[in-house]
């Protein structure tokens, strides 16, 4: 399981219930089950939604999803103007 279904999961469970959650994120509660079940990974076009979801930036989603090192996100998120380091935005989401 990478790291963005098991925060996909925090969060129904916070939340209480699968469509809650998809509700609150914006998207179809299948769409929300497949990327927590890993059904299915987001698409691009998704990846801001789940930022802003989560409350982090995009490079930090596509290091949970393992597509960049932590050190990659570092490097985007600098490049980005943004000082957070992997760690708090992960303990911030």
């Amino acid at each position: 399981m990478n790291k963005l279904a098991e925060r996909l999961t925090e969060e129904r469970v916070r939340l209480g219930s699968l469509r809650a959650a998809a509700r609150a994120m914006g998207v179809a509660t299948g769409t929300y089950e497949a990327w927590e079940k890993g059904w299915r990974q987001p698409r691009p076009k998704n990846y801001a939604v789940i930022a802003k979801f989560f409350e982090v930036e995009v490079p930090v989603i596509l290091g949970w999803l393992g597509w960049l090192t932590e050190e990659q996100v570092a490097d985007l998120n600098r490049a980005m103007g943004v000082s957070r380091t992997w760690d708090q935005a992960t303990a911030a989401a």
